[in-house]
């Protein structure tokens, strides 16, 4: 048992659920990986978890999975795919561990699809951006957290949309 008195906001009004980013250009930066076995155990996910750096979904977290290692060989060719993407798009061509992936601004074209099992709409990186195809381009970070770069503030004047 643990006491929480205090710890919460009496009147907060309960989460809406989920609702997916718009589809458009972001630039994301990872903030968590982890390399785990697959649910089956015939292969290998990388899962990072990133934010939206700028906008007004800034902070706001998008969850990204590679399938680098798997016995069915199109879900590996599109994990590997997916991640050279990454890896080019960072500018981190070689990686031999995932935190140098970490806090390095890149650019995706967002959209929707929906989900098979629920018919949810959720969303899905449709293209790295890279080349010059990108908006704005990422600033060069040194591997630190978009939080201690000096970028300008989200349009939305501290409002985050995505938790009302």
């Amino acid at each position: 048992m643990a006491s929480i008195a205090g710890s919460y906001d009496e009147n907060a009004e309960p989460s809406s659920g989920y609702t997916p980013l718009p589809v458009g250009e972001y630039q994301l930066e990872i903030v968590e990986s982890d390399y785990v076995a697959t649910q089956s155990g015939n292969g290998m996910i990388l899962k990072c978890k990133a934010q939206v750096v700028g906008g007004d979904f800034d902070g706001r977290p998008f969850y990204i999975n590679y399938n680098l290692e798997n016995a069915n060989e199109q879900a590996q060719e599109i994990g590997q795919r997916d991640f050279a993407g990454l890896r080019r798009a960072t500018g981190v061509l070689a990686p031999q561990d995932t935190e140098e992936l970490h806090f390095k601004a890149f650019g995706v074209k967002i959209g929707q699809r929906k989900r098979k099992d629920t018919g949810e709409l959720e969303n899905n990186i449709v293209k790295y951006l890279f080349d010059g195809e990108q908006s704005a381009p990422p600033a060069a970070n040194n591997n630190r957290p978009a939080a201690q770069q000096q970028r300008p503030a989200a349009a939305s004047g501290g409002s985050k949309p995505w938790r009302k």
